[in-house]
C-alpha cells in the first residue's frame, strides 16, 4: 500500500509535467502561520503540493525538472529542531518518491542553474473565488515568486499551471475514490450518531453535536472535519453558512447539518435536514420540494453534461416548486435566487470545494456534490440536502446513498 501511494504522487508529477508547456515546474508547500507569541495555527498543507508529494511538512519546495524531481528543505534552527523535531529526509523520499533532497544552499544553487537554462517556470497561482469578506491566503505563491526572481537574476516568464492541475485533479484515481468513500462512510456514521442522540436527549445542544461529530470522526480514523461544520436549527438555517453554536436545538424545528469528515486529506460533504416528529405541514412541504429537486437532479448526472447546464435545470426545477409553494408567481431567475442563492454542485476531492475547470463536461470518475436548497427568511424555514456523486461510464453512483435523505427526529 505504501509503494502504491508513493507511486501515485510520482505519477501525478510525471503526468503534470507532460501536460504543461513549461519544462520546469516549481510548487511550494504552505507555511506554518503564527497564531500567538509561541504557537502556530494547526498546519494544513497546500492541496496542490499534497497531490504531487503526499508530504505534510511546511516550507518545502518541489522542483519538477526534465531529468529530476527534487525537494529543497528549509534550514531549521537548533531551537526549532528541539521543539518541533528534525527533518527525516529518508521519510520524505519514501513518501513522495522524489529523486533527491537538497538543503537550501545546494537546492537554491541547482534551481538557479535550471532557471538560467529554461528562463520560464510553471507555477500554481491563487485560484480561489473570493467573497467580499475573505482575504486571499497566498503567501506560498508570493514567497516562491520572490525567491525565483532573486535566484534567476533575470526576468522570468511565469506560466500558470492551474488549468492542468484542475483537469488532473477532477478525474479521481482509484486510490482517491477509496479515500473519498472512506471519508463519506465516516461522515455517515457521525450523522447516525447525532440522529440517535437527538431522539434520546431532549437537551441536546449544538456544542454537543459538534463534540459527538468530532469524537465519531477521530475514532474512525479521520483527521477531523474537512470544513467548519454547519449546525443550524430553525430560522438559523436560512443563513447558508450559519456558524452560531451556542443554542439548544428546538424540538419543533428543522435542523440542518452540513458536515464532512476528512480522510487522508480527502473530503466528504453531506447535508441533511432533520425533521421533527411533529413537523408542521409547511415545514414538510418545503422539505419535500427540496427532496424532489435533489432526486431529479441526480438523475440528470451523466458524462458529457456541463455543470452550467445542470445548474440551469436545477434552478428551473426549484422555480416551479417555489411557484407551487406560492413564494413566487413566475419562475424567473431573479425571483428564484431570492430563495435559492447558491449553486447546486461543486467538485469534491482534496478540497471540499475542489479545484476544477467547470468549462469541461462531466466525465467518468469525477466526484461532485448535489445540494439544492430552499430558504425562506420571512417564514424562518431553511432546507438543504446534499449527496456526493461519482460520475460513472454511462450515468452516476451516489456514494452517500447509505444515509437516507429523510431523517426524522
Amino acid at each position: 500500500m505504501k509503494d502504491l501511494i508513493s507511486s501515485f504522487y510520482k505519477n501525478n508529477r510525471i503526468k503534470l509535467q507532460g501536460s504543461c508547456s513549461p519544462r520546469l515546474l516549481v510548487v511550494r508547500a504552505s507555511d506554518a502561520i503564527q497564531k500567538s507569541a509561541d504557537q502556530a495555527y494547526p498546519f494544513y498543507q497546500n492541496s496542490d503540493f499534497w497531490y504531487l508529494t503526499g508530504l505534510n511538512f511546511p516550507g518545502l519546495i518541489l522542483v519538477i525538472a526534465p531529468n529530476e524531481h527534487f525537494l529543497i528543505v528549509p534550514t531549521l534552527s537548533k531551537y526549532k529542531q528541539i521543539f518541533d523535531g528534525q527533518i527525516d529526509r529518508e521519510e520524505l523520499i519514501s513518501k513522495s518518491a522524489v529523486d533527491t533532497i537538497y538543503n537550501q544552499t545546494e537546492g537554491y544553487f541547482k534551481l538557479k542553474q535550471l532557471l538560467l537554462q529554461y528562463k520560464e517556470v510553471g507555477l500554481p497561482s491563487p485560484y480561489l473565488r473570493l467573497r467580499e469578506f475573505q482575504i486571499l491566503n497566498a503567501p506560498y505563491f508570493v514567497v516562491i515568486k520572490r525567491l525565483l526572481s532573486r535566484l534567476a537574476n533575470h526576468k522570468l516568464k511565469y506560466i500558470s499551471i492551474n488549468r492542468e492541475l484542475a483537469q488532473m485533479r477532477m478525474i479521481k484515481q482509484p486510490i482517491e475514490l477509496e479515500f473519498i468513500q472512506k471519508a463519506i462512510d465516516i461522515t455517515i456514521s457521525g450523522m447516525e450518531l447525532v440522529l440517535a442522540n437527538l431522539k434520546q436527549d431532549s437537551a441536546y445542544s449544538k456544542p454537543k453535536v459538534l463534540a459527538d461529530l468530532s469524537y465519531s470522526f477521530l475514532s474512525r480514523g479521520s483527521s477531523g472535519h474537512a470544513f467548519d461544520p454547519i449546525i443550524a436549527s430553525g430560522s438559523e438555517a436560512v443563513t447558508i453558512h450559519n456558524s452560531d453554536r451556542q443554542h439548544l436545538i428546538a424540538s419543533d424545528q428543522l435542523l440542518t447539518l452540513d458536515i464532512g469528515a476528512e480522510y487522508n486529506h480527502y473530503s466528504a460533504d453531506l447535508t441533511r435536514t432533520f425533521i421533527p416528529s411533529k413537523a408542521l405541514s409547511r415545514q414538510l412541504e418545503v422539505f419535500r420540494a427540496v427532496q424532489d429537486v435533489q432526486t431529479e437532479a441526480i438523475k440528470l448526472i451523466r458524462p458529457g453534461l456541463l455543470v452550467s447546464e445542470l445548474e440551469k435545470e436545477v434552478q428551473m426545477m426549484i422555480g416551479l416548486h417555489l411557484k407551487h409553494l406560492k413564494l413566487i408567481k413566475e419562475p424567473s431567475p431573479n425571483l428564484i435566487r431570492r430563495y435559492y442563492p447558491h449553486a447546486c454542485s461543486h467538485s469534491l476531492g482534496l478540497d471540499t470545494h475542489d479545484l476544477a475547470d467547470y468549462s469541461q463536461p462531466l466525465a467518468e470518475n469525477m466526484v461532485i456534490t448535489i445540494e439544492p436548497g430552499i430558504y425562506i427568511p420571512e417564514e424562518g424555514i431553511g432546507v438543504r440536502l446534499e449527496d456526493d456523486i461519482l460520475i460513472t461510464k454511462n450515468a452516476n453512483s451516489n456514494l452517500s446513498k447509505a444515509l437516507p435523505t429523510e431523517l426524522v427526529i
